[in-house]
């Protein structure tokens, strides 16, 4: 019988545990989609890791965090939002997450592909592409 309460403390602990944790990654999403819904790489830069992979219109580069964020900085300038919408998004599991897009200008659509790793519960973005249609 001891043994049946300890074993209920054990999996009642982990089941809350993993329920409060799934708040954060689920507003860290929501601020990444809402950061391309607006076109602020200042957000977006938040979860940013520190070296990036960005793909704009099949110009793949490595860059830094801070130098990936400009970048964005001049893509939305150039390509202000007018819409995005998000086609399919997984939610981080142990590791890995993505969201598929489109993003819509005024005189462009773009295909947009988010890749990013959940770290210390923490969701952090290492690729991000812009393909024009």
């Amino acid at each position: 019988m001891k043994r049946i309460v300890v074993l209920f403390h054990l999996l009642f602990g982990i089941l809350y545990i993993t329920a409060s944790l799934s708040p954060a990654t689920a507003q860290g999403l929501e601020e990444i989609t809402h950061s391309l819904q607006t076109g602020s790489s200042k957000t977006l830069g938040k979860y940013l890791h520190d070296n990036v992979t960005l793909n704009i219109n099949n110009t793949l580069s490595d860059y830094s965090k801070n130098q990936a964020e400009q970048i964005l900085r001049d893509f939305f300038r150039k390509n202000p939002p007018k819409e995005f919408k998000v086609l399919h998004q997984d939610e981080p599991g142990d590791k890995s997450w993505f969201i598929i897009g489109q993003y819509h200008n005024e005189e462009a659509v773009f295909n947009v592909l988010v890749k990013g790793l959940k770290q210390e519960e923490k969701l952090v973005v290492l690729t991000i592409e812009f393909t024009k249609q």
